[in-house]
């Protein structure tokens, strides 16, 4: 054992990989189309996994202009010590100066990350001029997943028991998180329901249109985390304005693994309820998680209207692809895009005969993509991601060519 390690040790750190990642001394993550102790083999897996863990589109430009970060092992947030409960995950002025532990109103001299956050998330809104983050209250959490779990509790809490509501194709979890909420059901129903979630551009058919009954449920919330400028070339985005906005660091910079989401909530009682619910489950937000979300952020906000700016370079990267997979689908007898606005790391595909599974018929092409049932679609649909790594993405344009 002590010889691994010491081999281990006297390695480099970070591994050459051509077609991977570096994890560390000799080791990498391959593409899914890649083997090899540093990744320079092609390999042909029997399935191309196109569902959205493998949205890395933007990985090369993050290890280029981002690189590493490190988080001192004993950082503290402060977050036992505050005299405001859930201070540590509401980031406003109010983060730093009423909620200081002697209730002074001293901005608390360790807490750089909290606030780091709450300016760089206010900086990139007013730049990019998708969302207005001003005057808003802004949650951040485990992923736009658990934004969601906590946005249900705040409501029942002010309610008691709800129903919740999303147009069909929708996002799976939509309908999934209420059936572990005890008094927290998921209606399908022509009556506005209390919480509802309106999803722009839509997932996973990139619609814009706005359901009436939704925009008539008590409380309306609207998951923008593909509402940036890199999927929506093909029209303004506009400042939204609305009274809860859900977003995401894995759609808006494609870095799931960090599970990031924040939540700008103009109600400050929602917004301290739904800190609530991730304070009682969880205690606190990971400071790694933290962490690392300011430093991608951060950086971003760096090149934001330059060359170098992620958002322009997403949107270059994905229009190419769309333009090719239009014309691919041009030419097949048997599938069309069903995607209404063309844009995003979102491909929604049907097939022209409805009594076909079209996800087993990806599946049988070598082809792994997402089954419309679980959108609320029929089975003749199918979700595709496109958003993987270029040599991955032309290996799957191969497999596609094969459909009639």
């Amino acid at each position: 054992m002590s010889d691994l390690l010491n081999q281990f040790l006297s390695e480099r750190y970070y591994a050459p990989c051509k077609y991977g990642y570096p994890l560390g001394p000799n080791q990498c993550q391959c593409y899914q189309t890649y083997t090899g102790k540093y990744c320079t083999k092609s390999h042909a897996p029997a399935q191309i996994n196109a569902t959205d863990s493998q949205v890395t589109l933007a990985s090369h430009w993050l290890q280029k202009y981002v690189g590493t970060y490190c988080t001192p092992a004993a950082y503290e947030l402060n977050y036992l010590s505050t005299t405001g409960p859930h201070s540590s995950l509401v980031l406003s002025p109010k983060s730093w100066t009423e909620n200081s532990p002697d209730g002074s109103g001293v901005p608390l001299p360790t807490e750089p990350i909290s606030k780091g956050l709450y300016l760089n998330l206010l900086h990139l809104h007013e730049t990019v001029g998708n969302a207005n983050a001003k005057n808003k209250f802004i949650v951040i959490a485990d992923g736009c997943t658990q934004i969601v779990t906590a946005l249900i509790y705040a409501v029942m809490k002010k309610r008691g028991k709800i129903s919740v509501s999303a147009p069909a194709p929708h996002w799976p979890k939509f309908k999934t998180i209420p059936s572990f909420v005890p008094n927290c059901t998921f209606e399908t129903t022509d009556q506005p329901s209390d919480l509802s979630f309106i999803t722009l551009p839509n997932n996973p058919d990139g619609s814009m249109e706005l359901d009436p009954l939704m925009l008539q449920a008590k409380t309306v919330a609207y998951d923008l985390v593909y509402y940036w400028p890199s999927y929506l070339w093909q029209q303004p985005c506009l400042k939204r304005d609305d009274e809860i906005m859900l977003f995401s660091l894995s759609k808006f910079a494609a870095a799931s693994a960090t599970r990031f989401g924040w939540a700008l909530v103009k109600d400050e009682e929602l917004a301290q309820n739904m800190a609530e619910y991730i304070k009682g489950t969880q205690l606190d937000l990971s400071v790694d998680i933290q962490h690392r979300a300011l430093h991608i952020i951060s950086h971003i906000n760096r090149y934001l209207g330059q060359k170098e700016d992620l958002l322009s370079y997403l949107a270059k990267e994905l229009q190419l692809r769309w333009l090719v997979l239009l014309k691919l689908f041009e030419l097949k007898k048997d599938w069309q895009v069903a995607t209404t606005e063309p844009a995003g790391f979102i491909i929604w595909i049907k097939a022209k005969t409805n009594n076909v599974d079209a996800y087993q018929a990806f599946k049988k092409i070598g082809v792994t993509g997402e089954p419309g049932t679980v959108f609320g679609a029929t089975a003749a649909y199918v979700r595709l991601n496109i958003g993987m790594e270029q040599p991955v993405f032309m290996k799957m344009m191969q497999r596609l060519n094969l459909l009639i």
